[in-house]
């Protein structure tokens, strides 16, 4: 019963954090881009990475999706487990357990992400600097 209430309760609080017009919208795909923020701070934070570069990078994407699938999550490191480094002589790559599940599809009933929970393997990759990291992938997200 405290799940629902909780539900409640966080959907309730978003609404409130909304314009008057997405107020009256139950799909976030919809929302004018000052609410699809102010969303991205209720979820995450308002500096999720600590770092404003990688920070405007995810506000930016948050706000032009038009589809679950093109969303782009910070995961905190807190978040995952069995970091294992593969051997590869041009990268530092390595795989990770994820346990949160990730996003595939939005909620209108509760006005939030839904997430498959399962334990994801991820890949991640060491960049030496944000340079490395936007000139490498900047095509890929756009």
């Amino acid at each position: 019963m405290d799940n629902i209430n909780d539900m409640k309760s966080l959907k309730h609080q978003m609404k409130k954090k909304l314009c008057l017009i997405c107020r009256f919208k139950s799909n976030f795909f919809n929302w004018c881009n000052k609410c699809k923020l102010k969303h991205f701070q209720f979820n995450y934070g308002e500096f999720p990475s600590e770092n404003n570069e990688i920070d405007n990078f995810l506000k930016d994407i948050y706000c032009k999706i038009e589809k679950s699938k093109e969303l782009i999550e910070w995961i905190p490191y807190n978040e995952l487990e069995k970091i294992t480094f593969i051997d590869e002589e041009s990268s530092k790559l390595y795989y990770a357990s994820w346990s949160n599940g990730y996003i595939c599809d939005w909620n209108e009933n509760k006005l939030n992400w839904s997430r498959k929970i399962k334990e994801n393997q991820v890949l991640l990759k060491n960049f030496e600097n944000l340079e490395d990291l936007f000139k490498q992938n900047v095509s890929f997200f756009k």
